[in-house]
């Protein structure tokens, strides 16, 4: 037998004042999107992370040394690294189009692209490993204290590694090849741009010859 439920019946001024409940509520309101800008800002550290720590891995390096595109675990295990993780790691890099990633039954493999190839690589003549190695090392650090470096209006090498700069450099390149590979690293950022800097020089070099001429006609300016 069912039961009675007992409703009680909606008056009129009822279902008026629902109305001018309905009424009064406020529209939604949907937030402006964030601009990409702002979004890559953002996020921006994480993809440099990424690469920092596939550089440090020997990610692109193992890659190169292969014959043929290696899987996660084929690379976790040269690297004595978890598995899950170096996968999630290799697929970050793919959507950073560092890696390129196909799949060959039921794995997927991995290969470098031809821009991790010339500059991700130690032994291009185009590497920047050794760059990203240094930032990763010691600039990365340095940035996580720059709020206090502008508070403080000083460098932040000891509230970053507890010693001053001096000692951290004696620490770091303590050794003729460490030195090396720090001039390396060095050498293949700056010639990127010496080029530009050199014309810039020598273009306000002349510039200045002919002012001096100009106010100073009777100076002669001879080569040796």
């Amino acid at each position: 037998m069912a039961a009675n439920v007992y409703r009680k019946p909606v008056s009129s001024v009822d279902a008026t004042k629902e109305t001018a409940n309905m009424e009064g509520r406020k529209e939604i309101v949907v937030p402006p999107a964030i601009p990409t800008k702002l979004q890559q800002l953002i996020y921006a550290f994480r993809e440099s992370k990424a690469l920092f720590a596939a550089c440090d891995l020997g990610i692109f390096d193992l890659l190169h040394e292969s014959d043929a595109p290696k899987s996660a675990k084929d690379l976790s295990s040269r690297m004595s690294a978890n598995v899950d993780a170096t996968t999630r790691l290799m697929d970050t890099l793919v959507s950073l189009e560092l890696l390129e990633k196909t799949e060959q039954g039921e794995s997927w493999l991995y290969s470098n692209t031809e821009m991790a190839k010339e500059f991700l690589t130690k032994s291009s003549p185009n590497s920047v490993d050794g760059y990203i190695k240094h930032s990763n090392k010691l600039l990365y650090h340095l940035f996580g204290n720059l709020e206090s470096a502008v508070r403080e209006g000083s460098n932040q090498w000891m509230n970053t590694f507890g010693q001053s700069s001096e000692d951290i450099w004696k620490a770091v390149y303590n050794t003729e090849e460490a030195r090396l590979r720090y001039l390396g690293a060095m050498h293949s950022t700056s010639r990127r741009s010496c080029h530009a800097v050199v014309t810039a020089t020598l273009c306000h070099v002349v510039f200045l010859f002919f002012e001096i001429n100009r106010v100073l006609p009777r100076i002669c300016i001879t080569q040796h």
